[in-house]
């Protein structure tokens, strides 16, 4: 075979041989979007959910619901309010829609993740003493059915626990609170002097339950 003809069958090779390689590359990248798509829509598990466990579920016996520190206490600026949004359903992304409404509200957010545990009711807003007014202001904005209980957290935040019933925030418009004004006693309340000697750890991943081991579960987007 002549130099030439050599050359010539050396160079078909190599076309086709790149030929092939961008395929398979087009054909990757394009199956690698398809799934993304798939699981950001929650239509299809992520793939890493085999080896992660199932959440321990929450329980009901929540504790009494606190009462306002005191009669003089005035609902807050949403501004000065740090809420994080906990995703305690099996709904994905719910943590990150709630967040993005919060925030659209004037919210501050601080963490938004997974809760370790299962919620099977609305939502469940968790404080300590000194973020009572605060998580009275996010309770007028959170959907009916949502309840509030204390811990004994040292700081202002308050945890928002996203459950299974939970659809949406209440419409800004039913939203008849305003800051500076004095907060209502709510009817069944327990009064906050009764509380604090009883008043449960702070709901933090090392507080919160573990999650069990025993079963596979799914990963859930926060």
């Amino acid at each position: 075979m002549k130099a030439k003809d050599l050359w010539r069958v050396r160079k078909r090779r190599l076309i086709m041989r790149q030929t092939l390689i961008l395929g398979l590359l087009i054909a990757v990248i394009a199956v690698a979007g398809v799934a993304s798509a798939a699981m950001f829509l929650g239509r299809m598990d992520p793939l890493l959910s085999a080896p992660f466990s199932s959440p321990t579920p929450l329980s009901e016996d929540h504790g009494p619901t606190p009462c306002p520190r005191d009669e003089s206490s005035m609902y807050p600026q949403a501004a000065l309010v740090t809420v994080n949004v906990l995703n305690g359903s099996s709904m994905n992304g719910a943590a990150t829609y709630l967040a993005q409404a919060l925030e659209r509200r004037g919210f501050i957010v601080g963490r938004v993740d997974n809760a370790p545990i299962e919620y099977s009711g609305v939502a469940l807003l968790r404080t300590g003493e000194l973020g009572l007014s605060r998580a009275y202001l996010l309770l007028a904005h959170a959907p009916e059915g949502t309840l509030l209980t204390l811990d004994n957290r040292a700081d202002e935040s308050v945890d928002m626990i996203i459950g299974a019933q939970y659809e949406t925030l209440r419409p800004l418009e039913t939203v008849n609170v305003h800051s500076g004004t004095v907060i209502p006693f709510p009817a069944d309340c327990t009064p906050l002097a009764e509380l604090l000697a009883g008043a449960a750890p702070a709901a933090t991943p090392s507080s919160l339950p573990s999650p069990t081991s025993s079963s596979p579960g799914v990963v859930r987007e926060p």
